[in-house]
């Protein structure tokens, strides 16, 4: 360590499991809002092993802890820059907020610094925000600035200060950070001096040494100081007069002086080096010698060429320009650098309206080309717009005068006169007019010839490169590296933002930039009648053989952009430890999150949970896709990723982030390596999960979606009320017995988070005796909590709500119902049979409701009454005559079993037998009916079986439908039930249910109307406007729309529940539903998520 102010305080990070965990325990402590606004670990805390894995395949160039006896207290790693090579970077800072004002963090400032100097960096940058109060005074005082129009770049340039070397003498006289002397103020460092931006530095020591440098903020080096050393003092100086040059126009004058006021004098050489974006014209001496008290100024001029690409410093004020020129200066054989560069800038800047113009084949179309003085004198242009080839354009020459800083729109009428290119191209001629003409812009407007399935890849008048289709524009950056930052969903006028699709290449991943965020690589578009692609292709220097091509393609019949890499291994030796990714995020207000993980479909609806804490190992998702769906314009963005070489897949930032490690590359072989797909599209997680199918050559038929589950599960099962246990599913008790109950508890995190669980039961219900019960839990997804449960139900309504379960975390509260079915398993149940006009009736009767059923009339629950034993379904049993559409329509619930695309299915399912035979599960007693198809069209030899089963000491009644498939072939058929509601003669009842995410009611009129229900909801209820009674329906099956509700007429209406089944030889597929009557439409939602009886 160099560094007084480490001794004690600072030392390396070791990569050990010991370390690890310390840093853990450290990023831990950063959660409270004054240190991390929040939260830092946003409910997911940090693990040993998470750290190792993290630490073990960065590429830091130093990471570098805090400590205080036995604990890591403070962390930072020093990185490479993302932009340039010559700067470091400051990944992440930290204190422990119960070790803040000890020094840890200045400490670790000060050795980054030095840590950044001794690796050749010229400076060492850091972001933070502008109210970090705490951390804003102590970044100024160790050397940062805030570079001005950035939230929040912070610049230090203490490392090409202290490598400086005619500085060497000072610092080893002085400390640097004891000799920094500086005004601190929390607010940006605009400090300009004759028109140029600046950073200053001074150093104090004893008897008036002292040293002054100052730093061209666009050039992001030193060029100038004064330094005073035994009363001696020199002083260099490069400025140049202005920090803005005109692309293609004018000169701006650039002097640098040297003064020699030593007792001395000295001698100096000159060597100048542009970059190639910066034109240097200097006088002739470049070395000579200054006397004592004397000095020499060399004056030259900078000019930017035409070509050189734009920088606009209000979009991207952090950038260093790349129109600069170093001027090395030998001074008594000792050389140091000075740098000063210009802001690129168009004289004239083009634009468009609209910004993304098209044209219909043999159409026409109005455009509006802006022109936009950017300087500071009036100019006269000339305009010239040439069509090229297949193209017509009514006015080709214009001239017009502008002030500064004004602007004028130039009308085109544009013919398109066909032909087979995909753009109709203009060219755009700027000429400014004095004494002569001097080209100012030039540009190449293309604009698509709209077609169906048509593809685009192309640069408008602006700073983007675009890829359309009809669905979806992608703006990407014009230059390396190449990112989109931009989507507009075009069907629904919707437009999203990020930093998107960023490909790293490793291994190790850089924890910034790397050689690829540098380079100055070309960018290719290509057009072709099947996709249009972006693409960058370049030499590695840090893996001498090695060829890297990044490509962004769009296809024209296709939903999604494909992002994949090639490598080509060029030379003669193999190349190991090859890894790629893909990163970004996407500032997006999803209202909902879809992931295919562990046993399920989740859905992350909770804003403080979406994509927070997901596991990290692809083994966890069963099939590779992501969807993001918001409501308001019915769609999602999606993801699918490459499972192949897949390592890990990181879930955040609203945008997966995929890491692959690779096989060796051999001399000669060159691999293509899908990445991510990105889909945008109307529509939820289906039609993602769609195209992941699609482009995986998947059967969605062979292959149904798992169940719907939650990113928190809460379940209490019973097992004696012999039904599975779904999270947010009621409880079902046993009013006469004990009911041993287990709470299962899981949370979709990779790494246990604890938190405290407090169960409210509703009334009359005791748990462990008590009506209030808490639990401490931790739990993640390999890590669920089981707790046992000894729960009684006390004498009340069979439906029982008002209960809670609340579960608090760290970062937020959950709060679900909870809501008890009490059942008696020893009420008495009556059995009973008759026969009517010859169609048998058989009968399960409690004191509450009866369930009644007659295989005769096509196996039906004829009846589901009331206490008053009127049924709540159209009961005209034994007749089945005609009503509203139908020639014979049955009584209560009878079954529907069509074969696939038969329209008339009745009139031969009618003609079928069926057998009857009484069933118990538990506490469950009914009837089933069975049926072996010997007549129903295209669908003979299929056997159904339909169950109705009443839970005792309720009304609550599961139907069950089951077909097997008895032959030898596959076959296709619709299967559920239907049944029409009477909860009163002489009026039709509200529908209640969930359609589009909201509450919906339905209120009927003699006009006929139908609805779908939301899959993921699948239930209705029908309220009684006389009697309040409310019907209940709920279907079991929440991945497919399937059940719908009905009015079909003044005096009629319906409910369906129908899904369509495959099934192969010998397979047998069902369809569930239950069947409530209670007194509100809030309590059958609350019975929603009831699933299936277990036999």
């Amino acid at each position: 360590m160099t560094s007084k102010y480490a001794k004690g305080k600072i030392r390396d990070f070791e990569l050990t499991m010991e370390d690890a965990a310390l840093v853990a325990e450290c990023y831990n402590s950063f959660d409270d809002s004054d240190s991390w606004p929040g939260g830092f670990t946003h409910g997911n805390p940090f693990t040993a092993e998470r750290i190792f894995e993290a630490q073990e395949k960065n590429d830091d160039i130093r990471v570098l802890v805090a400590y205080a006896d036995d604990k890591i207290v403070g962390y930072c790693n020093v990185c490479e820059g993302f932009y340039d090579s010559e700067s470091a970077y400051v990944g992440l800072l930290g204190v422990n907020p119960h070790y803040q004002g000890q020094g840890f963090g200045k400490a670790l400032l000060i050795e980054a610094a030095e840590t950044a100097a001794r690796a050749g960096k010229r400076r060492i940058d850091l972001h933070t925000w502008g109210g970090n109060l705490k951390a804003l005074p102590l970044y100024k005082r160790v050397g940062y600035n805030w570079m001005p129009g950035t939230r929040v770049l912070m610049e230090s340039h203490i490392p090409g200060i202290l490598s400086f070397p005619l500085f060497h003498e000072f610092f080893e006289r002085y400390y640097w950070y004891d000799a920094f002397k500086r005004e601190i103020r929390q607010e940006p460092d605009d400090l300009v001096i004759e028109g140029i931006g600046l950073f200053q530095y001074a150093f104090e020591g004893k008897n008036g040494d002292f040293l002054r440098v100052m730093v061209d903020r666009e050039a992001k080096g030193i060029c100038g100081f004064e330094m005073t050393l035994d009363g001696k003092t020199l002083s260099v100086q490069l400025r140049p007069s202005t920090h803005r040059g005109y692309i293609g126009i004018g000169e701006v004058p650039v002097t640098l002086t040297i003064t020699n006021d030593t007792s001395e004098q000295i001698q100096y050489s000159i060597n100048i080096i542009p970059t190639k974006s910066l034109i240097v014209k200097t006088p002739g001496l470049s070395s000579g010698v200054i006397k004592t008290n004397d000095h020499i100024s060399m004056r030259g001029k900078y000019k930017i060429p035409f070509g050189v690409a734009p920088l606009d410093k209000d979009k991207a004020a952090d950038e260093k320009v790349k129109s600069y020129a170093e001027w090395r200066i030998t001074i008594d054989g000792e050389t140091v650098s000075l740098f000063a560069g210009l802001i690129p800038t168009e004289p004239v800047r083009l634009t468009s309206t609209p910004e993304f113009p098209s044209i219909f084949l043999g159409g026409s179309t109005d455009i509006a080309v802006g022109i936009y003085n950017n300087t500071d004198d009036n100019l006269d242009l000339r305009v010239v717009i040439t069509p090229e080839e297949g193209s017509h354009v009514d006015e080709v020459i214009h001239r017009i005068s502008l002030e500064s800083k004004q602007s004028k729109e130039i009308d085109v009428l544009i013919h398109d006169k066909g032909g087979t290119e995909k753009f109709l191209k203009l060219n755009i001629s700027v000429y400014k007019i004095d004494d002569g003409e001097v080209l100012v812009n030039r540009k190449i407007y293309s604009i698509p010839r709209e077609k169906a399935g048509g593809v685009f890849a192309y640069e408008p008048l602006g700073d983007f490169i675009v890829l359309e289709n009809d669905e979806t524009r992608f703006l990407f950056t014009n230059k390396v590296p190449i990112t989109c930052q931009h989507i507009e969903r075009k069907k629904v006028r919707d437009y999203l933002s990020g930093w998107l699709f960023g490909i790293s290449l490793g291994l190790p991943f850089p924890r910034e930039g790397d050689e690829w965020t540098r380079k100055d690589l070309d960018i290719v578009i290509s057009n072709t009648p099947d996709y249009a692609e972006i693409t960058i292709t370049g030499d590695s220097d840090n893996r001498p053989g090695l060829r890297y091509t990044q490509r962004y393609r769009l296809y024209a019949n296709t939903d999604y952009l494909d992002i994949s890499a090639t490598l080509t291994n060029i030379g003669s030796e193999p190349i190991a430890n090859l890894g790629l990714c893909c990163s970004g995020w996407l500032d997006y207000w999803l209202q909902e999150m879809t992931v295919p993980i562990d046993d399920g479909i989740a859905r992350f609806q909770d804003p403080s949970w979406i994509g927070s804490g997901l596991p990290r190992k692809p083994e966890y998702y069963h099939e590779s896709w992501i969807s993001m769906y918001e409501s308001t314009t019915n769609t999602s963005i999606g993801f699918i990723w490459e499972t192949k070489h897949l390592d890990k897949i990181f879930l955040s930032s609203n945008i997966p982030r995929p890491e692959y490690r690779l096989p060796v590359l051999n001399p000669g072989e060159s691999r293509t390596y899908p990445i991510l797909k990105a889909i945008t599209k109307q529509g939820d997680w289906r039609v993602i999960r769609s195209l992941w199918a699609e482009v995986n050559s998947i059967s969605l038929e062979k292959n149904p979606p798992k169940r719907i589950i939650d990113e928190l599960s809460v379940e209490l099962f019973n097992p004696a009320a012999k039904i599975e246990s779904h999270s947010g599913a009621p409880l079902l008790v046993d009013k006469s017995e004990l009911n041993e109950v287990e709470l299962r508890i899981k949370v979709l995190r990779e790494n246990p988070i604890k938190g405290h669980i407090h169960l409210t039961a509703p009334e009359g219900i005791l748990i462990n005796g008590e009506s209030d019960y808490d639990l401490e839990i931790e739990c993640g997804i390999d890590t669920p909590v089981s707790q046992k449960l000894t729960i009684t139900a006390q004498d009340g309504d069979w439906l029982r709500t008002e209960g809670e379960i609340s579960l608090s975390f760290m970062t937020h509260i959950v709060r679900r119902p909870l809501s008890v079915v009490v059942f008696d398993s020893r009420a008495e149940m009556q059995k009973e049979s008759d026969s009517i006009d010859g169609q048998n009736l058989y009968a399960v009767k409690s004191k509450d409701c009866s369930v009644e059923v007659s295989p005769q009339h096509r196996g039906s629950m004829v009846r589901y009454t009331r206490p008053d034993g009127k049924s709540v379904l159209l009961d005209r049993f034994p007749d089945s005559g005609p009503f509203v559409w139908w020639d014979r329509f049955f009584s209560g619930l009878s079954p529907i079993v069509s074969a696939q695309r038969v329209w008339d299915w009745e009139t031969k399912f009618n003609r079928e037998e069926w057998s009857i035979g009484y069933k118990e599960i538990g506490p469950w007693v009914g009837y089933e009916v069975t049926s072996h198809l010997e007549h129903s069209l295209g669908i003979s030899g299929i056997t159904i079986n339909a169950s109705y089963l009443l839970l005792k000491g309720t009304n609550l009644v599961q139907a069950k439908i089951e077909a097997k498939n008895n032959l030898a072939l596959s076959k296709s058929l619709r299967l559920g039930f239907k049944a029409s509601p009477r909860l009163d003669d002489s009026t039709l009842s509200k529908i209640h249910t969930c359609r589009l995410g909201k509450s919906f009611i339905h209120e009927p009129i003699e006009m006929r109307t139908s609805f779908k229900v939301d899959g993921d909801e699948s239930w209705l209820a029908f309220e009684d406007s006389v009697s309040e009674d409310v019907l209940g329906v709920i279907s079991t099956e929440k991945r497919r729309v399937n059940l719908a509700g009905e009015t079909i007429s003044d005096k009629a209406q319906l409910f369906r529940i129908l899904d369509m089944k495959k099934l192969k030889p010998g397979e047998s597929k069902s369809l569930t539903c239950y069947l409530v009557i209670t007194a509100s439409p809030h309590k059958v939602e609350l019975l929603k998520n009831l699933s299936e009886i277990t036999e």
